[in-house]
């Protein structure tokens, strides 16, 4: 086919004036294009940025993507659709396409987020629900618009509520595409068709340019520690991997490094005079993602999660598969997840001499090695613990955002009726995993 086609060109340029040459070339890159499309079984779709709250839901950014595989989008969908059974309430997503409407996916409220924080000297956790929450979906291109459905949280007797409610459609906020022209993808870890695998994207909070390399090498100490390939007796403040040494194998990693003009996060105040870092009063970092530590508690180191969403978008992953997880390059220890996407400081490093241990990791770009190890956190209430502890949030706030975990220390409530979590059982007797306890599996 192409022999042919080229050979007949060909013959025309001989004679053929530069206008009509123009015209054949157009025609034949057109004709190309199609051809290609048809071969590879291209297929166009939607990366949507979606802000939800009790008003309503809008679409903030949307960009277009292609997808290397035809995707069954309600096929998907149906295959989570029990997840509304959860205990902060969820959102379904739905496209109207060709006048059908396609259940997309169903995830868990983006409102609501686990904060880390402290009591006194000890940790305790705090659940917010926001007033709003971002959330992302991939859709077919030729979808007219999307619906969403809110399903009420479980109640204190373990059920949830099987009332649907009525669809509200999405409203446009933004016209125009979102766009970024900063960021370098990284396929750290490839199993398979993204929207088949859980995806794991690593994105860059408060890292300059001349920071890159030290953020890949963060990157690198993330992966090898859920790979169980980093020695507790390594670890600044030993903690174990599992479940992810064994389940990596099976996730799709990316990273997306986007420069920033300034490095680290912000110390905000709040209007009551709250906040600020602990020495060194208000600091406001011009950082890509907008990361700040809480007011409330220096612990609530949260990210702009639109900012973070559209930055996801530049991996490639399927956003109803993908857990998010920013790193900010500041030195307090601190962290927020929920929703799918987490915050997670990422500490102090030093340089460090390669194969010195296996806390050492190095990265090469442009012929040059950089390599990176543990140094001691900027600040902690108790100056004796000044250890990086970036491998224990990093997991923490990973079981939040991935598996809906809640956590298991004390938030100083008391319950007066029984709660369904995940991880966590009202009673000693009969656990949900008790076969596990008594196979000696836990």
């Amino acid at each position: 086919f192409f022999r042919v086609y080229f050979f007949s060109i060909f013959r025309h340029f001989e004679w053929a004036k530069p206008m009509q040459m123009r015209s054949w070339i157009t025609t034949f890159v057109i004709c190309l294009l199609a051809f290609t499309e048809s071969v590879h079984g291209v297929k166009k779709g939607r990366w949507l940025v979606l802000e939800v709250s009790d008003e309503g839901t809008e679409i903030i950014s949307h960009k277009l993507l292609h997808h290397e595989k035809d995707v069954d989008y309600a096929e998907l969908g149906r295959l989570r659709r029990g997840s509304h059974f959860h205990e902060h309430g969820a959102v379904s997503i739905f496209y109207h396409l060709e006048g059908k409407t396609c259940h997309r996916v169903t995830q868990p409220d983006p409102r609501v987020m686990i904060y880390e924080g402290l009591n006194g000297t000890s940790m305790s956790g705090k659940m917010i629900k926001h007033k709003k929450g971002s959330m992302a979906v991939t859709i077919p291109a030729d979808a007219s618009h999307i619906t969403i459905e809110h399903h009420k949280p479980v109640v204190k007797d373990g059920t949830a509520s099987t009332m649907r409610t009525q669809h509200v459609q999405a409203v446009p906020k933004f016209a125009t595409q979102g766009t970024i022209t900063d960021a370098t993808p990284t396929t750290v870890q490839y199993v398979g068709d993204p929207s088949k695998h859980v995806n794991l994207v690593i994105l860059a909070g408060g890292f300059m340019n001349n920071e890159k390399d030290k953020f890949d090498a963060i990157v690198l100490h993330a992966v090898s520690f859920l790979r169980g390939q980093i020695n507790l007796g390594q670890m600044p403040v030993p903690v174990l991997p599992v479940p992810w040494d064994r389940y990596l194998p099976l996730v799709n990693v990316y990273s997306v490094f986007q420069p920033s003009r300034q490095s680290g996060a912000s110390y905000p105040l709040d209007a009551y005079g709250n906040g600020g870092h602990p020495t060194k009063g208000v600091v406001l970092t011009d950082n890509n993602l907008n990361c700040a530590y809480g007011t409330e508690s220096i612990r609530l180191l949260n990210c702009d999660h639109n900012k973070m969403l559209l930055l996801a978008s530049e991996s490639g992953a399927d956003p109803s598969t993908t857990v998010i997880m920013t790193l900010v390059n500041d030195g307090i220890y601190g962290g927020t997840a929920g929703g799918g996407k987490a915050s997670v400081y990422a500490g102090r490093w030093k340089s460090c001499q390669s194969g010195s241990d296996q806390t050492c990791q190095c990265t090469t770009a442009g012929g040059q090695q950089s390599c990176y190890s543990f140094a001691d956190d900027d600040w902690n209430s108790n100056p004796s613990n000044l250890k990086n502890k970036f491998y224990n949030v990093f997991i923490h706030e990973l079981g939040h955002a991935q598996a809906k975990l809640s956590d298991e220390y004390s938030y100083n409530i008391q319950e007066t009726g029984q709660l369904q979590l995940y991880n966590c059982w009202w009673s000693s007797s009969l656990p949900p995993w008790q076969h596990w306890i008594s196979q000696g599996e836990l």
